[in-house]
């Protein structure tokens, strides 16, 4: 009796600690689980784009985390766990060692093969060494600078490493670099510091002369370091729209004006006085986003069609600018499937319809309109009409376009015979030493 009474008593309490057991087993794997599939996807996007800022620390803090994870799971005996941790470093190591085989492979190509699709490309940089076998193996198109190589250097350190790249340039034989930056003005402008910040063109669009006299300014600036391309002016139209969680693009800001006429006359003085000083202007975003709700920097943004308007500053000036960019914004009307970068009917109106025989150069080709479909726009891109990819925000990128383009160049003769036509645009239009005339003066 007395045996009886002590199981009724534990009966309760060892059928709570079951439950407590299950209970605790099954949020273990809940969380496993939920770890581990982290995990997996951050080894499998471990060189996104969305990560630069962070390199090399993605894949250091991937194994920490991996090892952590593992470590845990052997020690409350969960060993099974470990399939998780192990796995995701597993796959981390396998992207690192893909994209390491990818750039041992483009290096090993001959040179000749490398240097007809390496001048296709203009390429942005983190550390000054990774540009060497760029820009002298690869014989790429030219250099973007930004903020980041920038906001720490002095105008006379700025000046010294790009004419490093430039001697660079010169001991392999290989023409100037084309020198380019993001430098607007206002919300806009790469290289201030250590530059002087310009004005924002909408706040000078009212006076031809306000707008050559900061032009001109811009102009010496740029030149004296040694930039000798200028991603400006933006002659998309102010629609003033404004989207909050549209951080990026903000062509409201950007924008010159509502006017399409003021746009033209204002970027035509701007290009001018730019062009004195040996700086090559370049008009944005071909074929006009200012309308575009969305961020192509984020995500597939749309133009339903073309509007006059928006086309009327390109048009007006297709004869005398020197460069045009193509926006990634998709126009529905005439290519659903690719963006305008990567689409030959888009680039047909500037090319055959506007005999438009300057240079077109991509957006950058890290933002998530062009990369996610990245093969595909490369070729698009490279095949309809354009003559540079922007590999500006992910150097890395630059290794896998020319991967791309070695291996499709190769047995393509449609992308051949495209090469040949932008090699021959390109040669007419080489890049040329700016003229520093505050340095002249003193």
């Amino acid at each position: 009796m007395l045996r009886a009474m002590r199981w009724a008593r534990a009966a309760p309490q060892e059928g709570f600690d079951m439950n407590w057991r299950r209970a605790r087993a099954a949020l273990f794997w809940t969380l496993a689980l939920a770890i581990g599939g982290v995990l997996i996807a951050a080894a499998f996007n471990i060189r996104s784009p969305a990560l630069i800022a962070y390199r090399p620390w993605p894949p250091v803090a991937l194994a920490a985390i991996c090892l952590t994870f593992a470590a845990a799971a052997w020690l409350t005996r969960r060993r099974a766990a470990m399939a998780f941790p192990v796995l995701g470093l597993v796959m981390g190591v396998w992207v690192e060692a893909g994209f390491a085989r990818l750039k041992s492979s483009v290096l090993a190509a001959p040179q000749d093969e490398l240097r007809a699709v390496g001048r296709h490309l203009i390429v942005g940089y983190g550390a000054f060494d990774e540009l060497e076998p760029l820009v002298v193996r690869a014989g790429v198109a030219g250099v973007f600078i930004d903020a980041r190589n920038a906001r720490a250097k002095s105008e006379a350190q700025l000046a010294a490493e790009i004419a490093r790249l430039q001697a660079l340039r010169a001991a392999a034989g290989l023409p100037p670099l084309w020198i380019a930056s993001d430098q607007e003005g206002g919300v806009v402008s790469a290289l201030s510091p250590p530059l002087r910040r310009p004005l924002p063109l909408s706040s000078l669009a009212h006076s031809g002369e306000l707008v050559v006299n900061e032009a001109e300014a811009v102009a010496r600036d740029l030149a004296c370091v040694g930039v000798n391309l200028n991603f400006a002016p933006v002659v998309d139209r102010n629609y003033r729209i404004i989207e909050p969680g549209n951080g990026f693009t903000q062509i409201s800001r950007r924008a010159i004006s509502s006017d399409e006429r003021v746009i033209a006359l204002s970027a035509r003085d701007y290009c001018r006085a730019l062009d004195e000083a040996g700086v090559q202007c370049t008009l944005k975003h071909f074929p006009g986003i200012g309308a575009v709700k969305g961020d192509t920097h984020l995500r597939r943004a749309v133009l339903p069609g073309l509007d006059d308007n928006d086309l009327f500053p390109f048009r007006e000036l297709a004869d005398e600018a020197p460069w045009i960019m193509l926006s990634h914004v998709t126009v529905e009307s005439l290519d659903p499937a690719r963006p305008a970068s990567a689409s030959g009917k888009v680039m047909d109106i500037l090319r055959r319809d506007w005999g438009f025989d300057g240079v077109l150069v991509t957006d950058g080709i890290a933002m998530t309109a062009f990369a996610e479909n990245f093969e595909r726009n490369v070729l698009g891109a490279m095949g309809g009409g354009a003559d540079l990819l922007l590999a500006s925000y992910d150097p890395d990128l630059a290794w896998e376009a020319l991967d791309i383009l070695l291996r499709a160049r190769r047995g393509d003769a449609t992308l051949q015979g495209a090469l040949a036509a932008s090699d021959a645009r390109l040669a007419g239009r080489g890049a040329r030493a700016p003229v520093c005339r505050r340095l002249a003066q003193r």
